[in-house]
């Protein structure tokens, strides 16, 4: 009877403890998170990863008339710090010139004072080709306007689709204008970006600093001293 009575009471137990001790099940959808996870907090499941940081907007690759005419190409950079053409502070450098290739060009302007306003200096086609490709790169040839003027009398071709004859007007606020001409046998093809006078026109120039040689460096340096603080 003893014995009966024992085994009875050992199979409740087991059974008790069966029914209690089932796979824990994992909170739903509309449920308090579980120990270990603080609201707020997301949890990644084994093998996934989080959202990917969002990729920085691809730009169209430079014009097929640019880079096929990289020997031709001239970059000009531009910047009026003051209101007005010239405005306060003292001579200074405003304009610079980089080409590819060798070219007779004129003398500088001169302030009063005898400071050069601008100033010239040489690239290689490979440093062109650098130069156009960090443009393309932030989107230059999407932003810029751009213009033509005739290289020869009488072309033999017509002028370039899409772009109008002349320049643009410089504002009078302060500004920072990118420039980029090249040329083939019977026009000029102009790009020009004016852009407002603060730091993304200063990272915009520095970044394309860094693809040029030491003499053209010093220039743009010169230009850099005198723009907006990154």
């Amino acid at each position: 009877m003893i014995d009966q009575q024992a085994r009875l009471a050992l199979v409740v137990a087991v059974v008790a403890v069966g029914c209690c001790s089932g796979p824990r099940r994992q909170a739903g959808p509309s449920e308090p998170a579980t120990a270990g996870t603080r609201q707020g907090e997301v949890s990644v499941a084994a093998g996934s990863a989080p959202d990917a940081a969002p990729r920085p907007a691809e730009h169209a690759a430079a014009p097929a008339i640019v880079t096929e005419h990289i020997d031709t190409l001239d970059l000009r950079i531009g910047i009026q710090p003051h209101r007005g053409s010239a405005g306060p502070g003292s001579p200074s450098l405003r304009s610079l010139l980089l080409a590819v290739g060798m070219r007779r060009l004129e003398p500088p302007a001169l302030w009063p004072d005898g400071t050069p306003v601008s100033a010239d200096a040489s690239l290689t086609p490979a440093e062109g080709s650098a130069v156009v490709a960090i443009l393309a790169e932030r989107g230059f040839f999407e932003a810029a306007g751009r213009f033509y003027s005739e290289r020869r009398p009488s072309p033999d071709t017509s002028p370039p689709s899409g772009a109008s004859a002349g320049l643009p007007e410089t504002p009078d606020d302060p500004n920072v204008q990118v420039r980029v001409d090249v040329h083939d046998e019977d026009w000029y093809h102009v790009f020009v970006q004016t852009l407002p006078w603060d730091a993304r026109a200063t990272d915009l120039v520095r970044s394309l600093r860094a693809q040029i040689g030491a003499e053209p460096v010093r220039l743009v340096d010169r230009l850099l001293d005198q723009m907006p603080a990154m």
